[in-house]
């Protein structure tokens, strides 16, 4: 079982990635950027590898982030957060994205 940070928070070249935890925390401070719902909806499952990916931003931050993981708790605690975010208000405020064409 991995996770990999991709990348989380604003960071220039070289820099490290800030950890999951400052993610959830940002995650309960800001709204996400609704728009990503037309990308997958900020969670992407794998499921032959079991992997899930985590993407977005934020509208009122810029605070980036791609993550993987195939760790249970991990994977449990940001689908719990992301989903919390999208149950905000100001999150719903947004306008609702249209679906991306293939």
């Amino acid at each position: 079982m991995t996770t990999t940070i991709r990348s989380n928070g604003s960071k220039f070249a070289g820099e490290q990635p800030d950890t999951i935890e400052t993610l959830l925390q940002v995650l309960k401070d800001h709204p996400l950027d609704r728009s990503f719902e037309a990308c997958g909806n900020f969670i992407q499952h794998e499921p032959i590898t079991g992997n899930v990916r985590f993407f977005g931003n934020f509208v009122t931050v810029s605070h980036v982030f791609s993550i993987d993981s195939t760790e249970a708790d991990v994977i449990q605690s940001l689908t719990l957060a992301i989903q919390a975010n999208q149950r905000r208000k100001d999150y719903r405020a947004q306008r609702k994205p249209e679906a991306r064409k293939r």
